[in-house]
């Protein structure tokens, strides 16, 4: 990843580089903690039978 980090920062300069890295990592984050909350319901769900 700091390869890629040094892709961008050559592409765009530090700015933009930063902004990217910081919506891809928030992207990341947001994504798994829908995809916990979803598995956390079914598990809820299941105990409730």
């Amino acid at each position: 990843s700091t390869m890629l980090y040094g892709l961008l920062v050559n592409a765009f300069g530090i700015v933009p580089a930063g902004i990217t890295m910081v919506v891809v990592l928030s992207g990341i984050a947001i994504y798994s903690l829908t995809q916990l909350e979803e598995s956390f319901d079914k598990d809820l769900d299941y105990l409730e039978e």
